[in-house]
């Protein structure tokens, strides 16, 4: 039986501290901490690991909605008509991701869409920057 005192606080770090929430009653698997390093969520150092519901219930949602994703190949991907963005805003994307400069629109466009397509993008990295991001904005925001 394991009490409250020795499981203690979530050892989840989230924006460069120790998330202060009470802990799970039972450590979580190596398998399942792997899994979260690769959601780019990390753990202050000590064995066992415990953590708060919060952030178990974040890396099993990111896991599920990974299988899910895995598991749906056949499903289309989402289609961007880049022909409706004006030429100037397909130009900058082509300097800005470094791709050699087509001569005709149609060539342009073409060359942004594909590489738009061959991007792959962590929808929870995604996130957890967002979060990051409004974090740092909301206290650069209450100092002044």
């Amino acid at each position: 039986m394991t009490d409250s005192s020795a499981r203690g606080e979530c050892k989840v770090i989230e924006f460069g501290e120790q998330c202060r929430k009470k802990a799970r009653s039972q450590p979580v698997h190596k398998s399942f901490r792997k899994n979260a390093r690769k959601a780019n969520i990390r753990f202050a150092p000590g064995e066992p690991t415990y953590i708060c519901d919060l952030h178990f219930e974040m890396v099993d949602r990111a896991m599920k909605s990974k299988q899910a994703f895995l598991s749906k190949k056949d499903t289309p991907i989402p289609k961007v008509d880049f022909s409706k963005l004006p030429v100037s805003s397909l130009r900058k994307y082509i300097q800005k991701n470094k791709i050699p400069n087509p001569k005709t629109t149609d060539a342009l466009i073409q060359a942004v869409e594909t590489h738009f397509t061959t991007q792959r993008v962590s929808e929870l990295e995604s996130i957890l920057k967002f979060a990051n991001a409004v974090h740092k904005d909301t206290k650069t925001s209450s100092r002044t």
